[in-house]
């Protein structure tokens, strides 16, 4: 095992610097999971982010109760190159999730196993029991990624988890490609499909549409160490909020989780560095790489609200909505953006 061994830890800190890798056949590293509701009416995926060292590889995932070690399912051979993301997620079949009681998902393990004694780094492991997330774009969609997944959803197959409206189209930087994108998963009229290929592919790189916007001095809510918003807390602005408000995140991260929720709107008023910022209501600073996660059941009662741009350039990990957490904005600049709950932009 390399670096740190067989540890929950090493697969949970969302970190590329951490992972497990073997090219020990037939030998399973076991991770435990934290308790999970029982899932509704959506099976259960496991969620695998793993690259092959070299050759190409196959790895089996099995699914244990972790109070007595028994198997509850295993997956078939899943393939796994040196292109990191590109192994298949492993989405249970109906008899696959009947093996597993309603009581275990408070105590489930999951293992790897090699199955080629070719050798894989795994570096992220997660069974997700939610439904599918949605998300809406209000206009165009453009990916400035030119990765073969830049766009990757994942989950059911059937179901719906894109949907490009208000006559916007689809387009990814050459030569990226969405996988999983198909007329199934994605809903857009205006899209020039090809097949079941809803996106179109532009030659240049987009450079950052507010890289000449510069960072704030002290003021207005200038927060030196991120925000954690947890609990049945709330973020507002009391009416008439004149003006409105901008959070200028200097380092660290921002969470919304438990059943807190936000809704505030963006500068708008020229009292704020003479307009400068007006319709920004989020700016990391751009040395700043923390994830941005808006998680759990915050916004499940009341919809999150940004009434503005989010605009976090350089963190590593945005995830918009996980479980029955729900979010709006008008537009979202980010590197990488993970959904699995409702969200609209637009």
């Amino acid at each position: 095992m390399r670096p740190g061994g067989p540890r929950t830890r090493q697969l949970n800190d969302r970190s590329d610097a951490t992972w497990i890798s073997t090219i020990l056949q037939n030998k399973i590293a076991k991770f435990y999971l934290s308790p999970l509701t029982v899932p509704g009416g959506t099976n259960p995926t496991v969620e695998i982010r793993a690259a092959s060292d070299g050759a190409a590889a196959k790895l089996k995932i099995h699914i244990y109760d972790s109070t007595t070690m028994t198997e509850l399912a295993a997956s078939g051979n899943i393939n796994v190159n040196s292109s990191l993301d590109n192994a298949a997620d492993w989405t249970l079949s109906n008899a696959e999730r009947s093996n597993i009681p309603d009581a275990a998902y408070q105590h489930l393990a999951l293992g790897i196993e090699m199955t080629n004694n070719k050798s894989v780094r795994v570096y992220g492991l997660a069974l997700n029991n939610s439904a599918p997330g949605l998300l809406t774009i209000k206009g165009p969609l453009l990916v400035n990624s030119p990765i073969s997944s830049a766009v990757r959803l994942t989950g059911t197959k059937s179901a719906n988890k894109l949907q490009i409206t208000n006559g916007g189209n689809f387009q990814i930087l050459n030569p990226g490609a969405c996988s999983g994108c198909n007329h199934t998963t994605v809903t857009c009229a205006a899209c020039a499909w090809v097949g079941t290929q809803p996106w179109t592919n532009y030659a240049n790189s987009i450079p950052d549409p507010l890289r000449a916007l510069p960072a704030l001095n002290p003021g207005i809510y200038y927060l030196e160490h991120g925000m954690s918003i947890t609990g049945s807390a709330a973020l507002t602005c009391p009416a008439p909020c004149t003006g409105g408000v901008m959070f200028y995140i200097a380092a660290d991260s921002v969470t919304f989780a438990g059943s807190s929720s936000i809704n505030v709107p963006a500068l708008n008023s020229k009292v704020f560095a003479g307009g400068l910022y007006d319709g920004i209501v989020m700016f990391q600073a751009r040395t700043d790489t923390s994830e941005v996660k808006i998680a759990g059941n915050s916004g499940s009662g009341t919809t999150n609200v940004f009434g503005g741009i989010v605009y976090v350039p350089n963190s590593t990990q945005v995830t918009l909505a996980t479980g029955s957490a729900s979010l709006t904005a008008k537009a979202i600049v980010a590197q990488n953006i993970k959904v699995s709950s409702s969200v609209t932009i637009g």
